[in-house]
């Protein structure tokens, strides 16, 4: 079942020349990042995480509600969309990537998000510093398959205007000039060229709640029948090569099997009568499959859960004997520590825009950059609670 690598390889992946000439390859074939997102998207549980992860990083938006609404690049995007992709990027890839657009006099005019799996670094220089990525919008697609490798070269974030103009003219002009990209890994070691979700080691687990999907739905779709299989007698007649045998036993039962690939039921034809007779129906599984099922159920889940970092509970994960519903208390506690998991993004994407935005065009400053916690439970005087869940990151 393994489709991603290892777990070993979130403590280190290797970095190889990619199959693109002068790209360095992200992982042993170069799609780590993509691979990593699919097993996500085949657990709940994890994809549940991811958008809990996103929902709390994201908060409420700025602080500032002007400076949200600020339109920051030709597709009329607002700041308050680029932290919603932003979000996206911390939660999943725990970067913050960002695609900066000068003018001819060197100044920034244009700020978008690129989507951190799209991002592979160019070879070393001969000084063994890297200055390029190339962003890649086709890599790991099956809609462009034959597309994958092409991209668009940026110069690596300095937004020193020397710099930006010097690259301008290197590049042969503003019109062949495609800006730079800021590219900031949160938390994780140091020294690696890519950076690894901390999560990332538990993708076993993503892919043995996967596993246990498919085989609830080959359990529903045979009509629960018990595993085992079905004896009879061979046919007397000699089959002509290649010939389906509409009427054989083993075609007949396979009409009952379910949906595709969700039979459990296999037949065995004897040769002999006295060969059928010595035949039984054997079942294939133990009489306590319900209970092993349902604790290796909520195994993973917690599993998944502490990779994660993320409370059971704002998964819509409830134990059997936590009641129908969970309370105010519970939900708020959950909530802060949640936020307190998320507070680390939160200020190192109030430290990276604020930076960046002190050189637009037109230079932001002295504006709040700040980003307003979830706060499902404010002050309520009529019920006399007076705590409140959200404080400022």
């Amino acid at each position: 079942m393994a489709r991603v690598a290892k777990p070993k390889v979130a403590r280190k992946v290797s970095v190889t020349k990619s199959k693109v000439a002068g790209f360095l390859s992200f992982g042993p074939n170069n799609d780590f990042p993509q691979t990593l997102l699919d097993v996500i998207d085949d657990s709940d549980t994890a994809s549940a995480a991811m958008s809990v992860r996103a929902e709390f990083i994201e908060g409420n938006g700025f602080y500032d509600l002007s400076l949200s609404e600020m339109i920051v690049n030709r597709k009329g995007e607002t700041l308050d969309d680029i932290l919603n992709q932003t979000a996206r990027n911390l939660a999943e890839g725990e970067v913050i990537v960002l695609h900066w657009s000068y003018n001819g006099l060197g100044q920034k005019v244009g700020l978008q998000v690129i989507p951190w799996e799209q991002i592979r670094f160019k070879m070393p220089d001969d000084l063994g510093n890297i200055t390029k990525a190339g962003i890649f919008p086709y890599i790991g697609s099956t809609l462009y398959n034959k597309r994958q490798n092409e991209n668009k070269e940026v110069f690596l974030y300095n937004p020193d205007p020397a710099v930006v103009l010097a690259q301008i003219e290197a590049s042969g002009g503003i019109e062949q000039y495609y800006g730079q990209l800021q590219y900031v890994p949160i938390g994780g070691k140091k020294g690696q060229i890519y950076h690894i979700p901390s999560y990332a080691g538990g993708s076993s687990e993503f892919e043995t709640e996967a596993e246990l999907s498919k085989y609830r739905y080959r359990l529903v779709t045979s009509d629960l029948v018990t595993p085992g299989f079905i004896k009879g007698l061979a046919p007397g007649k000699t089959k002509i090569e290649n010939e389906r045998d509409t009427d054989s036993l083993a075609n007949r039962v396979q009409q009952h099997q379910g949906a595709e690939n969700a039979g459990s039921v296999f037949v065995i034809e004897a040769a002999t009568q006295a060969e059928l007779d010595s035949i039984k129906f054997e079942p294939m599984v133990m009489g306590d499959l319900a209970t092993r099922y349902s604790a290796m159920s909520e195994e993973v889940e917690a599993h998944i859960s502490r990779r994660t970092r993320v409370p059971n509970e704002l998964m819509g994960i409830r134990k059997s004997s936590s009641g129908i519903s969970f309370t105010q208390i519970q939900i708020k506690l959950f909530s802060q520590l949640m936020q307190q998991t998320v507070n680390r993004y939160q200020r190192s994407v109030e430290r990276v825009f604020s930076a960046g935005f002190a050189d637009w065009h037109v230079p932001v400053l002295n504006r709040d950059f700040g980003i307003e916690n979830l706060n499902y439970f404010p002050n309520d005087a009529t019920n006399g609670d007076s705590t409140s869940v959200a404080q400022p990151g």
